[in-house]
């Protein structure tokens, strides 16, 4: 599953317990790079981001990912890097 907050975050879900994915996703954030706040990657106090945790958003607002079998991506304009 994955869902849009309108321009303010996207979130996929993969709940499939033997499959991951890689996809490319269409979202309405602004392009850059954004941390997956997911799994406590983030530091918003610092505003950093373990870099395996990173995704950067195109020009188009696209973005692909990689999302292991039951585990979930998380992005949103205040984990928005740089």
């Amino acid at each position: 599953m994955a869902f849009s907050r309108g321009d303010r975050g996207y979130v996929v879900i993969n709940r499939d317990e033997s499959s991951g994915w890689n996809r490319t996703y269409r979202t309405r954030l602004a392009p850059g790079t954004y941390c997956n706040v997911i799994g406590g990657a983030y530091d918003p106090s610092a505003r950093t981001c373990k870099a395996s945790h990173t995704i950067t958003v195109a020009s188009d607002g696209t973005f692909t990912a990689d999302v292991p079998a039951m585990t979930a991506l998380a992005l949103h304009t205040g984990a928005r890097l740089g």
